[in-house]
């Protein structure tokens, strides 16, 4: 039975992250605008991190001023979020501090938003909101 769940979490942890991308990259506000902050990895261009965010290319280089399509390595690039709060349904071994990791936000910011996960959580319980005030 270990052997099963070494293989699913592998195959997961290769196909997931660009399926659910969005999710992964921290958010940060600035000018009372929600962004993810993206840090360049080797392979990623402007067309694949806009297709991954589902944005245009036109639209990260305006949100970045002097941004060209040449993005290096190691560079913070900051890509519109397109919604301002996010539902989560609790797994096993979910802790308020791995959400808040998770989704980028501080410990704070996701109590603020759900007072009750301060008393636990509980697997598959649903609408753990990270809502951004």
């Amino acid at each position: 039975m270990g052997i099963i769940r070494f293989y699913t979490a592998l195959i997961l942890l290769v196909c997931l992250p660009k399926a659910h991308a969005q999710s992964f990259f921290p958010i940060v506000q600035k000018n009372d605008v929600w962004f993810h902050e993206v840090i360049i990895r080797e392979g990623m261009t402007l067309f694949s991190i806009a297709q991954d965010l589902g944005v245009t290319s036109s639209q990260i280089k305006s949100d970045n001023a002097g941004l060209s399509d040449n993005i290096k390595v190691g560079n913070k690039v900051l890509v519109r979020a397109s919604r301002s709060n996010f539902s989560y349904t609790v797994v096993k071994g979910d802790t308020p501090y791995g959400i808040s990791k998770k989704f980028g936000l501080s410990l704070d910011s996701l109590i603020y938003a759900n007072p009750t996960i301060v008393n636990g959580l509980q697997v598959n319980q649903k609408n753990i909101n990270q809502k951004r005030n």
